[in-house]
């Protein structure tokens, strides 16, 4: 994430908790391990989304619970219907093609609130 990313989702993470809530993410390096962690300091419980292929995983520590190993797709779809509000912080704006904006596009089919971290 950039430092503006980092500093807008510390606020909304600090400003949204509630003993018990959940934090899902999908456990690739990037923002999927330094938002876990983030929201592991802050005192949310962190549940985390494998995916199977190992290639992008982060193997973050910060979490309390873990759930099977899924594929990208399959598992980006487990932590979306689990979740009242999703969270994302794409790298890209002009490059919608990869997960992150995948995931988005399938919580809004959902109707699931989203909140997008812009870079």
């Amino acid at each position: 994430m950039t430092e503006r990313q980092r500093a807008a989702l510390h606020r909304l993470l600090t400003g949204l908790f509630e003993p018990g809530a959940e934090f899902r993410h999908g456990d690739c390096i990037g923002a999927d391990a330094e938002a876990g962690e983030m929201a592991f300091e802050l005192g949310w419980t962190v549940i985390i989304h494998p995916p199977i292929d190992p290639q992008y995983r982060a193997f973050s520590p910060y979490f309390h619970e873990m759930m099977p190993e899924r594929d990208y797709h399959q598992r980006n779809m487990d932590i979306v219907n689990n979740s009242d509000l999703l969270v994302a912080a794409p790298r890209s704006l002009t490059d919608q093609r990869g997960g992150t904006w995948w995931t988005i596009r399938y919580a809004q089919k959902r109707g699931i609130p989203i909140i997008i971290l812009y870079p």
